[in-house]
């Protein structure tokens, strides 16, 4: 397999990088909604607008597309296309992962959402620990099977692109861990995973694989099941995965300090305050 590089698959990125902006709509040019999570924005709509350099206009993906999808109580598609799937994490509390499955000629992009609600983020404790970045994966599994499934069905699909950004990065980087190689098997459509600006991934996420859910690539993450606690020793960057990060980025790189170099905590919106605990987050 050759190693993915932005000189080697720069379309392909780029078609993943923008997914992963859609997906968070809210963009100019959208007929504005007024839910604040911009389920309904027309996403179905303002991508059929768009058209690749040389190719189609997009099409999104969902329900009526995707003869297999089952919710399973899980998730669902908006009228607009994008999906939705829910976990309960305290009483009275839901975390939600929002993604878009769109297709543009011979190419598939599954894409998922990063943080865009800091309150939810913070009591769902999505990318903040295992259990939270896990519980938030674990809503998009029926848009992952679904998205398996219909690569396999279509032999014209050539390219299998997988992104995310923030959040979202680390979603890519858990898909990496856990669902990758059963696409790669498929010997289908060529996989390529964009992760921009990655929060990382735990070291403790084996602990919170209950009845052993997803099998672990021993050829992505090395585990160490010492004492009987498994845990996530290194990652293994795969030939498929790319990352993307600005060097000012302070998801990705947690322990920057602000403008003024003072602190590393700041209160104008620039910096989440409680971003020091990816200080200790694995990466590829």
């Amino acid at each position: 397999m050759p190693v993915r590089t932005l000189f080697n698959s720069a379309e392909l990125v780029e078609a993943g990088m923008f997914l992963a902006r859609v997906v968070y709509g809210d963009l100019p040019g959208y007929a504005q909604d007024s839910d604040s999570q911009d389920w309904n924005d027309p996403y179905r709509q303002y991508l059929a607008t768009v058209s690749r350099p040389g190719g189609s206009a997009w099409q999104v993906l969902s329900a009526q597309d995707l003869p297999t999808f089952s919710g399973n109580g899980i998730g669902t598609f908006s009228a607009t296309g994008l999906y939705v799937g829910e976990a309960w994490v305290s009483a009275g509390n839901k975390e939600y992962g929002e993604g878009l499955l769109a297709r543009n000629g011979d190419t598939v992009v599954l894409t998922f959402r990063g943080t865009d609600e800091r309150l939810d983020s913070f009591l769902g404790l999505q990318a903040f620990t295992a259990a939270g970045s896990l519980t938030l994966y674990n809503t998009y599994k029926p848009l992952i099977d679904a998205a398996y499934d219909y690569v396999a069905s279509h032999s014209d699909v050539k390219h299998f692109v997988v992104s995310g950004h923030s959040l979202g990065g680390t979603l890519v980087d858990l898909f990496a861990i856990l669902d990758a190689q059963r696409f790669r098997d498929l010997n289908a459509a060529e996989l390529t995973m964009v992760s921009i600006a990655s929060a990382g991934v735990d070291e403790d996420l084996p602990k919170y694989n209950a009845f052993g859910a997803y099998n672990f690539d021993a050829n992505t993450a090395v585990i160490d099941t010492f004492l009987g606690l498994p845990h996530i020793t290194n990652l293994i960057t795969p030939a498929d995965y790319i990352s993307i990060a600005n060097s000012d980025d302070r998801v990705r790189f947690p322990g920057l300090l602000d403008g003024d170099a003072s602190t590393p905590w700041t209160s104008d919106g620039d910096q989440l305050v409680y971003n020091d605990v990816l200080l200790g987050r694995l990466h590829f």
